[in-house]
Protein backbone atom coordinates (compact mmCIF):
# COMPACT_ATOMS: atom_id res chain seq x y z
CA UNK A 1 0.00 0.00 0.00
CA UNK A 2 1.41 3.40 -1.02
CA UNK A 3 0.50 6.30 1.30
CA UNK A 4 2.42 8.90 -0.68
CA UNK A 5 5.05 11.38 0.40
CA UNK A 6 2.62 13.81 2.03
CA UNK A 7 1.21 11.08 4.25
CA UNK A 8 4.70 9.95 5.27
CA UNK A 9 5.60 13.55 6.20
CA UNK A 10 2.44 13.80 8.30
CA UNK A 11 3.35 10.59 10.18
CA UNK A 12 6.88 11.92 10.84
CA UNK A 13 5.49 15.20 12.18
CA UNK A 14 3.12 13.32 14.52
CA UNK A 15 5.91 11.06 15.79
CA UNK A 16 8.20 14.05 16.33
CA UNK A 17 5.48 15.92 18.21
CA UNK A 18 4.75 12.91 20.46
CA UNK A 19 8.49 12.56 21.17
CA UNK A 20 8.82 16.25 22.12
CA UNK A 21 5.77 16.04 24.39
CA UNK A 22 7.11 12.87 26.03
CA UNK A 23 10.54 14.37 26.67
CA UNK A 24 9.05 17.63 27.96
CA UNK A 25 6.67 15.77 30.27
CA UNK A 26 9.49 13.61 31.63
CA UNK A 27 11.72 16.64 32.25
CA UNK A 28 8.98 18.55 34.04
CA UNK A 29 8.07 15.59 36.21
CA UNK A 30 11.65 14.97 37.28
CA UNK A 31 12.53 18.62 37.99
CA UNK A 32 12.51 19.61 41.67
CA UNK A 33 10.24 22.52 42.52
CA UNK A 34 9.26 24.52 45.53
CA UNK A 35 9.99 27.62 47.54
CA UNK A 36 12.18 28.53 50.50
CA UNK A 37 11.74 31.21 53.16
CA UNK A 38 14.27 32.75 55.55
CA UNK A 39 13.41 35.22 58.33
CA UNK A 40 16.26 37.09 60.01
CA UNK A 41 16.13 39.75 62.71
CA UNK A 42 19.73 39.61 63.91
CA UNK A 43 20.76 43.01 65.21
CA UNK A 44 17.42 44.58 64.28
CA UNK A 45 14.64 43.45 66.66
CA UNK A 46 12.24 45.99 65.09
CA UNK A 47 12.64 44.61 61.57
CA UNK A 48 12.42 41.18 59.96
CA UNK A 49 14.40 40.60 56.77
CA UNK A 50 12.82 37.88 54.65
CA UNK A 51 14.37 36.19 51.62
CA UNK A 52 14.31 32.96 49.68
CA UNK A 53 14.17 31.35 46.29
CA UNK A 54 11.54 29.69 44.13
CA UNK A 55 11.24 27.71 40.93
CA UNK A 56 8.17 29.66 39.80
CA UNK A 57 8.02 33.12 38.22
CA UNK A 58 4.63 34.18 39.62
CA UNK A 59 4.27 36.73 42.43
CA UNK A 60 4.83 35.58 46.01
CA UNK A 61 2.32 36.56 48.68
CA UNK A 62 3.89 37.17 52.09
CA UNK A 63 1.42 37.09 54.98
CA UNK A 64 2.08 37.60 58.69
CA UNK A 65 -0.50 36.54 61.27
CA UNK A 66 -0.44 37.31 65.00
CA UNK A 67 -0.91 34.66 67.74
CA UNK A 68 -4.64 35.49 67.70
CA UNK A 69 -4.61 34.73 63.92
CA UNK A 70 -5.22 38.34 62.88
CA UNK A 71 -3.31 39.42 59.77
CA UNK A 72 -0.76 42.09 60.71
CA UNK A 73 1.09 42.35 57.39
CA UNK A 74 0.58 41.31 53.78
CA UNK A 75 2.64 42.02 50.66
CA UNK A 76 3.35 40.72 47.16
CA UNK A 77 6.86 40.20 45.83
CA UNK A 78 7.94 39.40 42.29
CA UNK A 79 10.93 37.03 42.21
CA UNK A 80 13.97 37.97 40.15
CA UNK A 81 15.04 36.17 36.97
CA UNK A 82 17.18 33.74 39.00
CA UNK A 83 14.26 32.89 41.31
CA UNK A 84 15.35 34.81 44.41
CA UNK A 85 13.31 37.31 46.38
CA UNK A 86 13.68 39.58 49.43
CA UNK A 87 11.64 42.04 51.47
CA UNK A 88 11.48 43.71 54.90
CA UNK A 89 8.76 43.60 57.53
CA UNK A 90 8.59 46.37 60.12
CA UNK A 91 7.68 45.21 63.62
CA UNK A 92 5.95 47.34 66.23
CA UNK A 93 2.79 49.32 66.76
CA UNK A 94 -0.67 48.28 67.82
CA UNK A 95 -0.89 45.28 65.47
CA UNK A 96 2.25 43.77 67.01
CA UNK A 97 1.32 44.41 70.64
CA UNK A 98 0.44 40.78 71.38
CA UNK A 99 3.29 38.66 72.76
CA UNK A 100 3.79 35.24 71.22
CA UNK A 101 4.64 33.51 67.95
CA UNK A 102 3.82 35.26 64.67
CA UNK A 103 3.48 33.11 61.56
CA UNK A 104 5.11 34.26 58.31
CA UNK A 105 3.78 32.52 55.18
CA UNK A 106 5.20 32.64 51.64
CA UNK A 107 2.84 31.35 48.96
CA UNK A 108 2.60 31.14 45.18
CA UNK A 109 -0.69 30.10 43.61
CA UNK A 110 -2.85 27.60 45.45
CA UNK A 111 -0.07 26.29 47.67
CA UNK A 112 1.13 22.71 47.85
CA UNK A 113 4.95 22.71 47.74
CA UNK A 114 4.74 26.40 46.85
CA UNK A 115 3.51 27.34 50.31
CA UNK A 116 5.81 27.41 53.34
CA UNK A 117 5.44 29.01 56.76
CA UNK A 118 7.62 29.62 59.80
CA UNK A 119 7.21 31.32 63.16
CA UNK A 120 9.10 34.09 64.96
CA UNK A 121 8.58 35.10 68.56
CA UNK A 122 7.72 38.70 69.38
CA UNK A 123 7.75 40.15 72.90
CA UNK A 124 7.10 43.75 73.82
CA UNK A 125 6.91 44.68 70.15
CA UNK A 126 10.43 43.32 69.52
CA UNK A 127 11.52 40.18 67.68
CA UNK A 128 13.42 37.72 69.90
CA UNK A 129 13.91 34.99 67.28
CA UNK A 130 17.10 35.94 65.41
CA UNK A 131 16.80 33.40 62.58
CA UNK A 132 14.42 30.83 61.07
CA UNK A 133 14.43 28.91 57.78
CA UNK A 134 12.08 26.57 55.91
CA UNK A 135 12.15 25.10 52.40
CA UNK A 136 10.27 22.76 50.07
CA UNK A 137 12.86 22.93 47.29
CA UNK A 138 14.43 19.50 47.86
CA UNK A 139 12.40 16.88 45.99
CA UNK A 140 9.20 18.65 46.94
CA UNK A 141 9.59 17.75 50.62
CA UNK A 142 9.23 20.48 53.22
CA UNK A 143 12.36 20.72 55.36
CA UNK A 144 12.75 23.14 58.25
CA UNK A 145 16.09 24.06 59.75
CA UNK A 146 16.85 26.27 62.74
CA UNK A 147 20.29 26.72 64.22
CA UNK A 148 20.69 25.43 67.75
CA UNK A 149 19.08 27.91 70.12
CA UNK A 150 20.19 28.56 73.65
CA UNK A 151 22.59 30.32 76.01
CA UNK A 152 26.18 29.55 76.98
CA UNK A 153 28.04 31.06 79.95
CA UNK A 154 31.72 31.21 80.93
CA UNK A 155 33.57 32.72 83.90
CA UNK A 156 37.12 34.06 83.55
CA UNK A 157 39.30 35.22 86.43
CA UNK A 158 42.95 35.44 87.48
CA UNK A 159 44.07 33.55 90.57
CA UNK A 160 43.89 35.79 93.60
CA UNK A 161 41.80 38.36 91.75
CA UNK A 162 38.72 40.06 93.14
CA UNK A 163 37.12 40.38 89.70
CA UNK A 164 35.24 37.71 87.72
CA UNK A 165 34.31 38.27 84.08
CA UNK A 166 31.06 36.47 83.21
CA UNK A 167 30.61 36.25 79.45
CA UNK A 168 28.82 34.14 76.88
CA UNK A 169 26.50 33.97 73.89
CA UNK A 170 22.75 33.67 73.38
CA UNK A 171 20.38 33.30 70.43
CA UNK A 172 17.64 35.36 72.11
CA UNK A 173 17.24 39.14 72.34
CA UNK A 174 15.66 38.97 75.82
CA UNK A 175 17.33 40.57 78.85
CA UNK A 176 19.69 38.25 80.71
CA UNK A 177 19.36 37.92 84.48
CA UNK A 178 22.78 37.24 85.98
CA UNK A 179 22.68 35.85 89.54
CA UNK A 180 25.51 34.87 91.90
CA UNK A 181 24.79 32.63 94.88
CA UNK A 182 27.09 31.88 97.82
CA UNK A 183 27.75 28.28 98.97
CA UNK A 184 24.92 28.66 101.53
CA UNK A 185 22.47 29.61 98.76
CA UNK A 186 22.23 33.32 99.54
CA UNK A 187 22.16 35.72 96.58
CA UNK A 188 25.26 37.93 96.70
CA UNK A 189 24.87 39.63 93.31
CA UNK A 190 22.12 40.11 90.73
CA UNK A 191 22.05 42.15 87.53
CA UNK A 192 20.25 42.43 84.20
CA UNK A 193 22.26 42.75 81.01
CA UNK A 194 21.28 43.01 77.37
CA UNK A 195 23.14 40.98 74.70
CA UNK A 196 24.65 42.90 71.78
CA UNK A 197 23.48 42.60 68.18
CA UNK A 198 25.53 39.40 67.74
CA UNK A 199 24.16 37.74 70.87
CA UNK A 200 27.32 38.22 72.95
CA UNK A 201 27.27 39.51 76.53
CA UNK A 202 29.74 40.30 79.32
CA UNK A 203 29.56 41.43 82.93
CA UNK A 204 32.27 42.20 85.50
CA UNK A 205 31.57 40.83 88.99
CA UNK A 206 33.54 42.16 91.96
CA UNK A 207 34.14 39.80 94.88
CA UNK A 208 34.98 40.67 98.46
CA UNK A 209 33.06 42.32 101.26
CA UNK A 210 30.64 40.89 103.83
CA UNK A 211 28.53 39.02 101.24
CA UNK A 212 31.57 37.12 99.96
CA UNK A 213 33.06 36.13 103.34
CA UNK A 214 32.01 32.47 103.04
CA UNK A 215 34.66 30.21 101.51
CA UNK A 216 33.59 27.70 98.87
CA UNK A 217 32.04 27.48 95.41
CA UNK A 218 29.87 30.36 94.24
CA UNK A 219 27.32 29.66 91.47
CA UNK A 220 26.94 32.17 88.64
CA UNK A 221 23.72 31.71 86.63
CA UNK A 222 22.65 33.46 83.43
CA UNK A 223 19.01 33.03 82.45
CA UNK A 224 16.52 34.31 79.87
CA UNK A 225 12.88 33.48 80.50
CA UNK A 226 11.86 30.09 81.86
CA UNK A 227 13.36 27.71 79.28
CA UNK A 228 16.17 25.37 80.32
CA UNK A 229 18.03 25.95 77.04
CA UNK A 230 18.35 29.63 77.97
CA UNK A 231 19.82 28.95 81.40
CA UNK A 232 23.46 28.21 82.16
CA UNK A 233 25.43 27.96 85.42
CA UNK A 234 29.15 27.96 86.21
CA UNK A 235 31.00 27.66 89.52
CA UNK A 236 33.91 29.71 90.85
CA UNK A 237 35.76 28.92 94.07
CA UNK A 238 36.28 31.85 96.42
CA UNK A 239 38.54 31.84 99.49
CA UNK A 240 38.98 34.96 101.63
CA UNK A 241 37.07 36.92 99.02
CA UNK A 242 39.49 36.03 96.23
CA UNK A 243 39.25 33.70 93.23
CA UNK A 244 40.83 30.25 93.43
CA UNK A 245 41.13 28.56 89.99
CA UNK A 246 39.67 25.10 89.60
CA UNK A 247 42.27 22.36 90.13
CA UNK A 248 41.61 20.13 87.13
CA UNK A 249 42.38 16.42 86.71
CA UNK A 250 45.25 17.05 84.28
CA UNK A 251 46.91 19.47 86.66
CA UNK A 252 46.57 16.92 89.49
CA UNK A 253 48.14 14.22 87.31
CA UNK A 254 51.08 16.48 86.44
CA UNK A 255 51.61 17.25 90.13
CA UNK A 256 51.50 13.54 91.05
CA UNK A 257 54.07 12.68 88.37
CA UNK A 258 56.30 15.51 89.58
CA UNK A 259 56.14 14.29 93.18
CA UNK A 260 56.93 10.69 92.16
CA UNK A 261 59.85 11.91 90.06
CA UNK A 262 61.27 13.89 92.98
CA UNK A 263 61.00 10.85 95.27
CA UNK A 264 62.69 8.61 92.68
CA UNK A 265 65.56 11.04 92.13
CA UNK A 266 65.99 11.51 95.87
CA UNK A 267 66.18 7.74 96.44
CA UNK A 268 68.77 7.23 93.72
CA UNK A 269 70.90 10.12 94.88
CA UNK A 270 70.52 9.01 98.51
CA UNK A 271 69.60 12.50 99.46
CA UNK A 272 68.92 13.10 103.09
CA UNK A 273 67.88 16.04 105.14
CA UNK A 274 70.14 14.89 107.96
CA UNK A 275 73.93 15.17 107.47
CA UNK A 276 76.04 12.01 107.62
CA UNK A 277 78.86 11.52 110.19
Amino acid sequence: MNFGKNHQKAVLVVLLTVSIISVSSFSFASAAGGISLTASAEGRPSQIDISGETTRTSDITITVTAPNRNVVSIAQITPTADGTYADKINVGGLLWSQDGFYKITAQQGTGGIFKVALEVEVKGGKVITPYAFISSLEDGRVAALEPERGLTLYADAVEGSTTITANGHTTSFNDITLTVKAPNGNVVSIAQILPDINGNFEKKITTGGPLWKQDGFYKITAQQGDGDQFKSTVQVEIIDGRVIPEFGAIAALILAVAIISIIAVSARSRLSIMPKY
